[in-house]
Order: structure tokens, then C-alpha cells, then sequence
């Protein structure tokens, strides 16, 4: 018989949460709620209230086992007295359920689909680790077993989701094939990252199983009303090893090497002297169908002294052409092996040669060409053990500043548990990142500088606590279900393994994390990022290759939690960049030899770019930023992006990263400055909203609408002109009062050109126009969730322009930025454009836009030109796949090209306070 307990939260409700749940009612009208709410946001808490207040049968749906077991953990702990046993109504099987049943996904496919065997966990199924959780491995028999027909007879009237973006693809059709046996069954979606970058089909089956999004809760709300710490981001620079160095070098050579005969080589030459545009055989159309291509010749040809028609160099806009470097070249033979073979009238043996000796040499990847970098070198960057080094500075540096208070985190993708037979022997190089050899050069450091300093290790398969801590944790655990022995024969180190069911692990070494017996805590990202709870961790380095939002969101919210025990808590975030030296190439004459290819000597000149932004760990960190909104390093704004790393700028030298890592360290030390930034930013008043702003040029926007009101105006100027003059005639004069009238109507249609003239003249209105008429399109097209919203702009010094989407939720936001953004990209190859006549607007760029990829059918293009016509002036609708298309593309490319270096847009989001 089932329990009629009905569960209650006994706490006090934060305003936000008590803001989702007043308007719960209403969203729930339509069966469904979705809550979108940032890591630390009590999303478990809101979906247990949900629950109660539903009063049903409910099926709430997990990730993860650890996160089923924190679900059961929170209504003992919050919604009920100590008194009630949850488990009279409370299950974590799905064979055996009760008013409240809490399973995982991956149980629920296997009841679906009839599985029998162990089910073997990960906590992320997209990225290889080798912490195989054995202490979440389930066997599990569903052969027999008809879920649809148990949950039925129980009466299943509630399904909760909690992050259900983790579902692959048949985990989605066992969950929307379980839903649709349910049709009347009220559904709580809760998630911290929605798949906002998801192609629209995804989209749209994601909302049908979880519902439009509801309520959306920030991170800078959270952390204003204290559910979030205070916390910044820094990033701390690191050079490969001698090792990994020398594989480098080696690489460069070879790439040298291979250059350097290229450019001598007369049979090359002659090759590339072939190419049919030198011999007129080639439109324009066909030459700037790819621009980069023409580049790349011209500037080589230049090198070599080699005349070439000057028509070609006028495509490009007469522009001065850089020197040949190493990059350059690599683009020549893309094209001339690959890209565009056919415009070279060769043989094709020698291109064969030519592949074969660069394939030979680790130049050429899956048909792409890279003379600077490949695959394996940039796997090598990325897992480079020079990381360690900034590992161990960051550490030794934070406990020197925090001491006993320091609870760091240290989160990487791998145990490598091959090194552990050679922990302790300190003659041995460490040669990879993981887990272990992480601990092994932080052991050997606490040997000599930080004896007192306390460290453990928890895994899926290993953990690791220190001698100190053997008798609380011995308090935590039923002593006759652990083991302990010494860890890899070391004396101030425990080994803990468990005798059957190890779930209860991972509590207890997070309790001794808490408690301060453990301050430096190493894992995996697979077990600890995410769904574990650590509100103590004051400071994380992320020593993991992950870069999606998703996954970098959830690792980063294990730091960012407030610790009620210490409510000045603030955290520092730590990520890890290996950039190389890379050579600069680049060609230069000698009287005595002529052309030769050198390799620029490696001199610490803050002038010359000797370390490169291609730097996978750059570009990750790139990635993560994108979405994380944090405080900027001036203290002024809360926003995403990279930019708010002020001091994160190239050129890049090795003296400017040493110095880059000194600043970062003194800014890492003033948590006050942190947290003093974060309230002056989100005091400035009593309402904010996230903005996702898109930047631009003021060039990019359109004169269309001020020369329209200008000639409107003059137009109106000569026609009051004419009709005074001709009314002037005694013949055509009527009487007095008629005269006044006529007067003032001409006065009245004046003014309004005149204001139109004057009103259009700001490029900032007419953006504004602009975002107006790309709104209105969507709205009428329900490409939004919501008719309220409205367009915001603004201008930082007259020179750039933003505009941004006020209302709506984050998925409208996106879909507006993407769209503006997309509308005034530079053109290069777009389906559709729209192009506005006239001999002047042909040599603008403002004469030319791309219809944005969201309006797909005939009709939602036609519909959309007709639309932003009425707000920014007539433009004609161009298809470009037709020959008169193709030549307005062609247009519209050199118009491009011309104006290149005004065509930067930047995507980025703010916290914005009062947007009017």
C-alpha cells in the first residue's frame, strides 16, 4: 500500500525561486513547465516542490546515479521531518515504484527496451575517459518486466526531467515513447544548459518534450541574491615540455625543410605559372569563389618576381600584398592540390609527388593542408605535462594565500592508472596529464614546501585519502564495508576500497572535503563534473580538453555554489593554456642565392607574435567563454566572451605570458576585489536582464533610409516651392483663410521630411529600424516564443553599434542574434541576398545583405524581404544560384573585399541593467 505522505519544502524560498513558483500554476496549464536555472540554482529543490504541490504519482528522471541518490538525499533533508523513513515512499527502482520513483535515463531505455545485464555508467557519454565508475555499475534484469503497464496501474500523473539534454538518441526515443503512453501526464523540465546552439529540428523535439521555456535564471541573478559565490576566471600559461618540444621542433623542420625546396624548386613554378587566370581562361565570378585562392597566387608570384595581369590584383581592390609567409603558401597548395586542381593545367604526377612527400612529412590531414600544425601536435599541446608546472604554481601559490581555508578542486580527463606502480620515484619524468602524475608532482612539492598541506583523490575506480584523515572518515563509513592499505607504498597516503556497494563513497570523501581533512581534492570530470555537491570548493583548475558550454558549464558549477558556513566565500577559476613558440616563416632575397625560404630567429620581441592564437587550448578557452557570463577584469561589466579577459591580448610573447601569469596570481589573490565587483555591477539597479548583443561597425549599417528621407526631403522642399509660386498667380488665388491653410499644410508636410531627414541621419536609429523590421519578420513568422519583446541599441564612442533583444527568453535572444548577425555577415557565398540599386549604393557594402538561415521556405523569404523593405527601403531580392545572381554575388563579393576591415561583428552577452 502506498504512502499518502506528501512532501513539503521547510526552508525559506530565495526571491527567484519564489517568482518561479507563483507563476507555476499558469505555466502548468499547458501540462507542461520548463525552468532553465544555471548549476547552484536549487533546480532539485523547485522540481521536488513541483512534485508535492502536483500531489501525483510522479517519475522523476536523472543523468546519473549519484544524482538519483541526491534527489532521494534532499527530501529526507528538506521536505520532511527527521522522523518520516523516505523510503516508504520513496524508490530508486523502476521494478518496484512508489509515489515518488527516481531513476536514471539509461534505467528506463533498459526497462523500455527489455534489457538484462550491467548497466555501466558514465557521467558523460559523449567524451572517452578512463574512469570507468565502478561503484555506479548496476545489474539490472528487465527481460520480463512491462514499465508502461506498472506505471499505469500505479497511476504515473508526473514526469520530471532533470537535465534531460543529456539524452542521446535512444534515450530520446525510449523517453518520448514512454511520454506518449502518458498523454495526460504533467511534465517538469529542468535543465542548466538547453541546447540553445541546436539546429532548428532538434529544437523544435526538445520543446515538444519539455515544453517552451517557462523561467529562465542567470548566473548574475543568482549570485545577486546569493545562491552563487563571487567568482572570476582566470587563465595561467604554460610552454610544452623539452620533450614535447623537441616532437615540435622536429615537425617545424620538416615543414622548413619541405618549404624552403618548394620555393626553390623551378618545377614548382612552372606548375603554379599555369593557372588559367594568368591566361585569361577565368570569370571573375569563377576567381573570387574562393578570394583566399587569388591571394595566395598573386602574393606568391610577387615573390618570385613573376608578372601577372594587373586585372586580377584590381579584384582584390588594389590593395598592397602582404609578403609571402609559411601560411600563405599552405593556402596556395590547398587550392592547387585540392580545392581547386582543375584551374592548374598539369600533370597529375607531379601533384601526386607533391602529396605524397607532404603526406610523408605529417603536412596534409584528411585532405587538408597545414604547413604550421596537425592533429598530433595539437593533441600533444593539449595534454601537454607542462600543464603540471602551472598545476603546481597555481596550487603552491592559492595555499600560500589561503592556508587552511583552501579547498581546491583539481578536475582533469584522465586517472592514468598505468603510472601508479611508479608513484614515489622521484628520479622518473612525468610524461603525461592525468589524475596520478597530477598528484605525484604535487606530493613530491608538499614533501619539501607544503609538509602540512592535506590531498586526496576521488575517482570512479580510486580514492585516495591522506594518513590524517583516516579516523574522521572512519566516523563516515560502516567500518566492516571499507578497506584501507597503504597507497602505492607510501606512508602518509590510504588507499580506500569497498567490500560490495561503493555508492556511499563518494559521500564520504565529500564530507571530509568539507570538513578541511582533505584541501586539495584531484578527480575526474566524469565523476565529479556534475551532479556532485561541494559547496566548499573555493578553487578549481579545469585540467580537462572538454570545451562545449555544456560540459565546461557543469564542471565550472561545482565552484561557483555559495557555502553557507562562509558566506564571504568567493572562487577562482582556473584554465590552462600550452602555447608554442611557433616560427615564423617568411621569404627574403640574397644577391648571392635569390630566393630562400628562413626561419625568423626565436627572440622574446614583444613586437613580433612569436606564440600563435591557434593554440587548441586558446581556442577551447575561446569556446567556453562564449557563453559564460562573468565579471570583466576591470570590474565594469558582467558579460561573456573573451573580451571581458582584458589582459588576455596578442601579440603573444614569452615575456608577456610570464607577465600574464604574474597579473593573474595578483589578481586571484584580492577576493575582495572580486566580490566588491560583482556587487557594484549588480547594484547599479534593482532589475537586469541578459543581453545577447551583437557589434558592429556603424559603416555595416545601411544609408538607405537617410538618403531616401533626404531626397524626400528636397522633393518636398521643391514642391512647396512650385506650388507658393504657382499659387502666387493672381488667378489661381482664392481667399485669405484658404491661403493659411494651404500655407500650413505645406509647413506641416515639410516638417515631417524634415524630421525624417534629420532622424535618419544617426546610424544608431537606423540600426534600431533595422532590428525592427528583422523582429517584426520573426514575430510574424512565430520564430519566437513571445510577442513581448522589443529591439535595443546603443553605441560605445559613435563608433560601434549594438543591438540586442529586450524580452523574450535566451533560445528568442539567440535566434535574434544570429539573425542580425547573419543579415549584415560579409557576403561570401549566401543562397538568398537582398540588394538596393543605384550607381552609389553599388560601391557600398551597405548595399548588399544575406538573408538570414532561419527563413528557409519561398514564402518566409518573400514574406521577410517584403517586410524589412517596409522599414529600411526598397531592396530587391537576389537568388543566387542563377547567372544573374551569381554576378550581383560577384558584386557584392568585391564590395566585401574592399571593405573588409569594417565587416567585424562580434556575438557576446551582457548583463544589462534598466534596458529601456
Amino acid at each position: 500500500m502506498m504512502s499518502e505522505t506528501r512532501i513539503e519544502f521547510k526552508g525559506q524560498w530565495r526571491d527567484y525561486q519564489a517568482r518561479v513558483l507563483a507563476a507555476s500554476e499558469s505555466h502548468l496549464k499547458d501540462g507542461k513547465i520548463h525552468i532553465v536555472a544555471s548549476p547552484g540554482s536549487g533546480k532539485t529543490t523547485l522540481g521536488l516542490e513541483l512534485i508535492g504541490r502536483l500531489n501525483q504519482t510522479a517519475l522523476v528522471l536523472v543523468p546519473t546515479v549519484t544524482i538519483r541518490e541526491q534527489w532521494v538525499s534532499r527530501i529526507q533533508s528538506s521536505f520532511v521531518v527527521e522522523t518520516v523513513d523516505v523510503s516508504e515512499f520513496v524508490s530508486q527502482d523502476l521494478k518496484h515504484p512508489k509515489k515518488i520513483t527516481v531513476a536514471t535515463y539509461q534505467a528506463l531505455h533498459s526497462a523500455i527496451s527489455h534489457f538484462k545485464g550491467t548497466l555501466k555508467e558514465k557521467s558523460d557519454v559523449n567524451e572517452e575517459s578512463d574512469d570507468l565508475l565502478a561503484e555506479v555499475d548496476e545489474l539490472v534484469d528487465f527481460s520480463n518486466f512491462d514499465l508502461i503497464n506498472n506505471m499505469s496501474e500505479l497511476g504515473l500523473a508526473t514526469v520530471c526531467l532533470d537535465e534531460c539534454h543529456h539524452l542521446r538518441n535512444e534515450w530520446w526515443k525510449s523517453l518520448e515513447f514512454f511520454c506518449q503512453s502518458f498523454p495526460k501526464a504533467k511534465t517538469i523540465a529542468l535543465t542548466a544548459t538547453p541546447p540553445y546552439d541546436s539546429t532548428p529540428a532538434l529544437w523544435q523535439r526538445y520543446v515538444k518534450m519539455c515544453g517552451e521555456i517557462d523561467q529562465e535564471i542567470s548566473i548574475p541573478e543568482l549570485v545577486k541574491e546569493g545562491s552563487l559565490c563571487p567568482h572570476q576566471d582566470f587563465v595561467y600559461f604554460s610552454q610544452p615540455s623539452q620533450e614535447e618540444k623537441k616532437k615540435l621542433d622536429a615537425f617545424y623542420q620538416a615543414s622548413f625543410q619541405f618549404c624552403d625546396s618548394l620555393l626553390k624548386s623551378s618545377s614548382f613554378q612552372d606548375a603554379i605559372l599555369t593557372h588559367k587566370a594568368l591566361s585569361g581562361q577565368l570569370t571573375d565570378e569563377e576567381l573570387l569563389e574562393h578570394p583566399a585562392h587569388l591571394s595566395s597566387l598573386l602574393i606568391y608570384l610577387q615573390a618570385k618576381h613573376q608578372a601577372y595581369p594587373p586585372r586580377l590584383k584590381d579584384l582584390l581592390s588594389d590593395k598592397k600584398l602582404p609578403r609571402l609567409t609559411v601560411d600563405w603558401l599552405g593556402q596556395l597548395l590547398q587550392y592547387f592540390c585540392y580545392d581547386e586542381a582543375d584551374f592548374y593545367g598539369i600533370e597529375e604526377s607531379y601533384r601526386k609527388q607533391l602529396i605524397k612527400e607532404m603526406k610523408a612529412r605529417g603536412l596534409i590531414e584528411k585532405n587538408k593542408i597545414s604547413l604550421v600544425k596537425n592533429q598530433e601536435l595539437d593533441k600533444l599541446l593539449l595534454h601537454s605535462t607542462g600543464k603540471i608546472q602551472s598545476i603546481k604554481e597555481i596550487v603552491s601559490h592559492e595555499y600560500q594565500q589561503s592556508g587552511r581555508d583552501l579547498r581546491q578542486l583539481i578536475l582533469t580527463d584522465y586517472i592514468r592508472r598505468e603510472f601508479e606502480s611508479q608513484i614515489g620515484q622521484y628520479q622518473l619524468l612525468i610524461q603525461k596529464i592525468g589524475v596520478l602524475p597530477i598528484f605525484e608532482v604535487l606530493r613530491r612539492e608538499m614533501v619539501d614546501k607544503w609538509q602540512e598541506m592535506k590531498m586526496g583523490i576521488l575517482c570512479g575506480s580510486i580514492v585516495v585519502i591522506p594518513l590524517s584523515a583516516k579516523r574522521a572518515f572512519l566516523d563516515l563509513v560502516d567500518q566492516e564495508k571499507v578497506s584501507l592499505q597503504n597507497f602505492a607504498g607510501l606512508e602518509d597516503f590510504i588507499s580506500v576500497s569497498t567490500i560490495g556497494s561503493s555508492h556511499f563513497l563518494t559521500a564520504a570523501i565529500t564530507e571530509l572535503f568539507m570538513q578541511g581533512e582533505i584541501q586539495v581534492l584531484i578527480g575526474t570530470k566524469s565523476l565529479l563534473g556534475e551532479g556532485w555537491d561541494a559547496p566548499c570548493v573555493n578553487s578549481l583548475i579545469l585540467a580537462s580538453f572538454v570545451g562545449s558550454f555544456m560540459l565546461s558549464n557543469q564542471m565550472r558549477g561545482r565552484a561557483i555554489r555559495s557555502w553557507g558556513n562562509h558566506p564571504e566565500k568567493t572562487a577562482n577559476i582556473w584554465h590552462l593554456i600550452s602555447m608554442n613558440q611557433r616560427p615564423t616563416f617568411f621569404v627574403r632575397e640574397k644577391s648571392d642565392s635569390g630566393l630562400q625560404m628562413d626561419l625568423a630567429e626565436s627572440k622574446p620581441d614583444d613586437s613580433m607574435e612569436q606564440y600563435g592564437e591557434d593554440s587548441p587550448d586558446f581556442q577551447l578557452l575561446k569556446r567556453r567563454t562564449e557563453h559564460f557570463l562573468g565579471l570583466s577584469y576591470d570590474g565594469q561589466t558582467i558579460e561573456s566572451g573573451m573580451e571581458r579577459l582584458q589582459t588576455i591580448k596578442a601579440p603573444f610573447s614569452r615575456k608577456k605570458l610570464k607577465e600574464i601569469n604574474l597579473s593573474m596570481l595578483e589578481a586571484s589573490s584580492n577576493r575582495k576585489a572580486i566580490r566588491e565587483g560583482w556587487q557594484s555591477a549588480l547594484t547599479i539597479s534593482d532589475s537586469f536582464e541578459v543581453a545577447s548583443l551583437t557589434e558592429m561597425p556603424k559603416e555595416v549599417v545601411s544609408s538607405a533610409l537617410f538618403i531616401d528621407a533626404k531626397r524626400s526631403f528636397i522633393y518636398s522642399l521643391l514642391f512647396a516651392g512650385l506650388t507658393l509660386l504657382l499659387h502666387s498667380l493672381p488667378i489661381l488665388r482664392i481667399n485669405f483663410w484658404l491661403d493659411l491653410v494651404l500655407i500650413l499644410v505645406l509647413l506641416t508636410f515639410i516638417g515631417i521630411q524634415a524630421w525624417r531627414f534629420y532622424h535618419y541621419r544617426s546610424p544608431l536609429t537606423r540600426l534600431q529600424v533595422f532590428g525592427q523590421g528583422l523582429l517584426h519578420s520573426l514575430l510574424d513568422q512565430n520564430k519566437l516564443s513571445t510577442h513581448e519583446c522589443k529591439v535595443h541599441v546603443e553605441t560605445l564612442d559613435g563608433i560601434v553599434m549594438m543591438i540586442s533583444l529586450k524580452g523574450g527568453n535566451n533560445r528568442d535572444k539567440e535566434i535574434f542574434t544570429q539573425a542580425m548577425k547573419e543579415f549584415f555577415a560579409p557576403i561570401d557565398n549566401q543562397r538568398y541576398l537582398i540588394y538596393q540599386n543605384g550607381k552609389k549604393a553599388r560601391k557600398e557594402m551597405a548595399a548588399y545583405f544575406a538573408v538570414p538561415s532561419i527563413f528557409t521556405r519561398q514564402d518566409q523569404i518573400l514574406d521577410f524581404v517584403k517586410k524589412i523593405s517596409h522599414y529600411i527601403g526598397q531592396y530587391e531580392l537576389i537568388y543566387t544560384r542563377n547567372e544573374q545572381g551569381r554576378k550581383k554575388l560577384l558584386e557584392a563579393r568585391v564590395v566585401g573585399l574592399a571593405n573588409q576591415q569594417n565587416q567585424l561583428l562580434n556575438k557576446k552577452m551582457v548583463c544589462k541593467s534598466d534596458l529601456k
